[in-house]
């Protein structure tokens, strides 16, 4: 089998086509051999039908696929069937998952595929499973490995600057602050935080991710790349993300065209951008992995 010029981890059936399309799309314009691999494609009661669009959405970007078919977090376990668990919180069981499953799994992809680079979620958001995917691509993955930003999260001002303070991690090009008053507006107008959020046990979660947003970068330095594009980028991606109509709504509010626009807008772009980053020297001790991980690691000793 040719080996695999770009191997995309994507949590979820949609993580990928949402988070960054255009680098696939050049990728095979390149004539690169690439393959999305979705971890956690199984479990939920609406399975069969976002399989199906995942399936249409990889045909738009003529890329391969595969499906691990790992439980999704809330059919795997209760205690993540709330906004406010699935993404802050952290079982106790998911040191043992990510250990015996999870890692598992992608050390398999490798061999399967030997991709030349390898992309997984940077878990901006922190939603436990882009957290697991994070975390099983770093012990797994030696060398040339990106992280993406993952969508709609990261288009929510002040989420890459929660994630990144929280890594330890610190951009080679500072990225702009934002105030606990932007965040809190950004919250309002955020379709997804509206769905899943509501209003039950608001505060704490809002406290929660004020105390984040308040943390100070590392030392760990970042280099970031971006993938900019035109118009007709723009709408080429867009009918991409369509093909995920189940999740359009929650998502976006049907309005993804306009928080592209707005994001390429921020980060510097043109009608459409997206961006991944890559580690510019190695983690010193105590920034290798997110702290809920290296508490983790301590209470199963």
């Amino acid at each position: 089998m040719k080996r695999v010029d770009c191997l995309y981890l994507s949590p979820h059936l949609d993580d990928v086509a949402l988070s960054c399309p255009a680098r696939i799309l050049r990728d095979r314009r390149a004539g690169r051999r690439v393959v999305v691999a979705t971890l956690f494609s199984a479990g939920a009661p609406d399975e069969r039908l976002r399989k199906e669009e995942d399936r249409r959405a990889m045909g738009r970007l003529g890329t391969e696929y595969a499906w691990a078919d790992l439980p999704d977090a809330p059919w795997r376990n209760p205690y993540y069937r709330s906004f406010r668990t699935i993404v802050l919180g952290r079982h106790p069981s998911d040191l043992r998952f990510l250990r015996r499953v999870v890692s598992p799994t992608i050390r398999d992809l490798l061999k399967r595929f030997r991709p030349r680079w390898v992309y997984a979620p940077l878990a901006v958001g922190t939603h436990i499973d882009h957290r697991l995917t994070f975390e099983a691509a770093r012990r797994a993955v030696r060398g040339r490995l990106r992280f993406y930003e993952d969508r709609p999260y990261v288009l929510l001002p002040g989420n890459l600057q929660i994630r990144l303070s929280e890594l330890g991690w610190r951009p080679r090009v500072p990225i702009p602050r934002i105030s606990e008053t932007e965040f809190l507006a950004g919250l309002e107008q955020t379709a997804y935080v509206r769905t899943f959020l509501g209003m039950l046990k608001r505060k704490a979660s809002v406290s929660e991710l004020l105390r984040r947003l308040g943390r100070r970068g590392g030392r760990v330095k970042l280099r970031s790349q971006k993938i900019r594009g035109d118009a007709l980028v723009l709408d080429r991606v867009c009918g991409i993300v369509n093909e995920y109509e189940s999740q359009n709504a929650a998502l976006f509010d049907g309005k993804y065209r306009e928080s592209a626009r707005a994001y390429a807008a921020e980060i510097g772009g043109g009608e459409y951008a997206e961006r991944c980053w890559s580690l510019l020297m190695p983690p010193r001790k105590g920034h290798s992995t997110p702290p809920e991980a290296r508490l983790g690691r301590r209470r199963s000793r």
